[in-house]
């Protein structure tokens, strides 16, 4: 955009918060909530019309595991930072449940959808029930995650023999499976997502 194009742009926004008289900054903060309140509803209906309304995870450690939720969260990458993927069977730390799944990778993406087909470096770490060991994947050495669906409503990635170990140090195994999560609700849908 050139430099009249951003005066322009200043200008109508001037004029549209002088129209607003002293309350422009809580006619912005409302229609920003309505429009983010929207964006829910309309995730919400695509995610039951699609029939993955909470997400899902699978995968196989020492015996098969599998959650009815899972939930995705994407940060674009910045200026000095890559950016971050992070699939978690909770929508919050506040509201986690048992088993309890993480899996947290950076890429070289601006956009969700730039990542479909590529593979992630990152960590993934699983624990079955409260006060019993976490499984984790090498925090020495990032496995590999496969991105292969993104678009406003979800994002799919698949991890195969990823090597994990308990933290007590009482076992390994190889984990393999797919984790389907929905973009939390509390953030916007990721930018540039189809």
């Amino acid at each position: 955009m050139n430099k009249w194009g951003i005066l322009s742009w200043m200008g109508c926004l001037a004029t549209l918060l002088a129209g607003c008289g002293g309350s422009a900054p809580a006619q912005i903060a409302k229609a920003t909530k309505d429009i983010q309140g929207a964006v829910q509803q309309v995730q919400q209906t695509a995610a039951q019309a699609t029939g993955i309304s909470d997400g899902s995870i699978e995968l196989t450690l020492d015996a098969p595991l599998k959650t009815g939720k899972c939930f995705a969260r994407f940060t674009p990458k910045g200026a000095s930072r890559p950016a971050v993927v992070q699939l978690m069977s909770s929508a919050s730390a506040e509201s986690e449940e048992f088993p309890s799944v993480l899996l947290w990778a950076t890429g070289d993406a601006a956009s969700a959808t730039d990542l479909v087909g590529k593979t992630l470096e990152g960590h993934l770490f699983v624990q079955r029930e409260p006060g019993r060991g976490t499984w984790s994947s090498s925090t020495l050495q990032p496995i590999a995650i496969k991105v292969v669906q993104a678009d406003l409503l979800s994002i799919t990635c698949e991890v195969a023999e990823v090597e994990m170990t308990q933290a007590d140090g009482d076992g390994a195994v190889k984990a393999s499976g797919k984790l389907v999560g929905l973009w939390n609700g509390k953030a916007s849908a990721p930018a540039g997502a189809k």
